[in-house]
C-alpha cells in the first residue's frame, strides 16, 4: 500500500484486474476521503489514478465492481451511497473483448 492509505480492495477479469487503495481513517468532521485506483491489463501497466473526494463523511465501507467496459466504485457515507463510474480506455479494448467473450 502507498503512504497514508488504510484500506484495499481489488477485482479481477478475464481482460484487467483494478485495485483501489483508500483512506477512510479521519475523524467525520474533516469530510475528506482519498482514493487511488490501479488497472493493469498487463503485467507491466503501472497507471494509477488518483482521487480526492471532499463533502465525504466516509464510513468505511467501499466496494469496487469490474465490468468489461467500466469500473464502478461505491462508497457509503453516512446516509448515502456514493458510485464512481470509471470508464475504461476505448483504445484496443475490441480487440480484447473479442478475445475473452
Amino acid at each position: 500500500m502507498h503512504e497514508g492509505m488504510r484500506g484495499i480492495r481489488f477485482c479481477a477479469n478475464p481482460i484487467y484486474h483494478a485495485i483501489v487503495e483508500f483512506d477512510a481513517v479521519r475523524p467525520r468532521e474533516h469530510y475528506h476521503m482519498r482514493w487511488q485506483l490501479q488497472v493493469s491489463y498487463k503485467d507491466d501497466d503501472d497507471s494509477v489514478f488518483k482521487f480526492d473526494a471532499d463533502d465525504i463523511s466516509p464510513s468505511g465501507q467501499i466496494a469496487i465492481e469490474c465490468n468489461p467496459e467500466e469500473i464502478n466504485i461505491y462508497v457509503t457515507s453516512e446516509n448515502r451511497l456514493l458510485k464512481y463510474i470509471i470508464d475504461l480506455p476505448r483504445s484496443g479494448l475490441q480487440s480484447l473483448l473479442g478475445n475473452f467473450f
